[in-house]
């Protein structure tokens, strides 16, 4: 998948507002993204270190520009999801050490996302399915303050919701609404 990067940015568009939004797979994504509150980048290269250090960066800007969500694209990094997960846990780390992870939570999507002890093509893995390897920067403050008014175990009954509803799906409107954006290399 090699294109610009203003491609995998506009397809991350087009798949946030047709999956993540669309399908409601996260009910709290829609107001921020309405209200403008996001930003989406690339970075363009295939060097991990820099990676990192553009992951860094962008993680400045966002606590600055005080954004609720930013996704960050690597589509030339030619990682398999746990070496980009692994990748992650970098940029995890890098954002401790800038003292900013009660400000910052990142989340990992990868093509070949797959929960632990999941099968490989279990629909329940397309929660975190995206069209590239990405970052998801969530803005800590935000999600603290959507926390508070829900349960405490909110995310792991959405997750549940997420997956009964994706295994639930017939497989042609599975197939049109979430296949088409996320297409596995090989």
């Amino acid at each position: 998948m090699v294109g610009s990067s203003m491609d995998s940015e506009k397809r991350v568009i087009e798949w946030i507002e047709n999956v993540v939004i669309g399908l409601n797979l996260c009910p709290f994504a829609k107001v921020p993204w309405d209200n403008g509150e996001w930003e989406v980048t690339s970075y363009k290269g295939e060097d991990l270190n820099e990676a990192r250090k553009f992951a860094l960066d962008i993680t400045n800007n966002f606590i600055k520009n005080k954004n609720s969500s930013a996704f960050i694209i690597f589509p030339q990094l030619k990682l398999d999801f746990i070496k980009f997960y692994n990748f992650s846990a970098l940029v995890e780390q890098g954002i401790e050490e800038l003292g900013l992870s009660k400000v910052v939570q990142c989340v990992t999507f990868h093509p070949e996302f797959r929960f632990q002890g999941e099968k490989k093509n279990a629909r329940g893995n397309y929660v975190n399915r995206s069209p590239y390897p990405l970052l998801h920067l969530l803005d800590e403050g935000t999600l603290s303050a959507i926390l508070s008014e829900q349960k405490s175990d909110i995310g792991e009954k959405i997750s549940h919701s997420n997956s009964k509803m994706l295994e639930n799906m017939p497989s042609h409107e599975f197939s049109e609404r979430v296949l088409k954006y996320i297409k596995l290399e090989g």
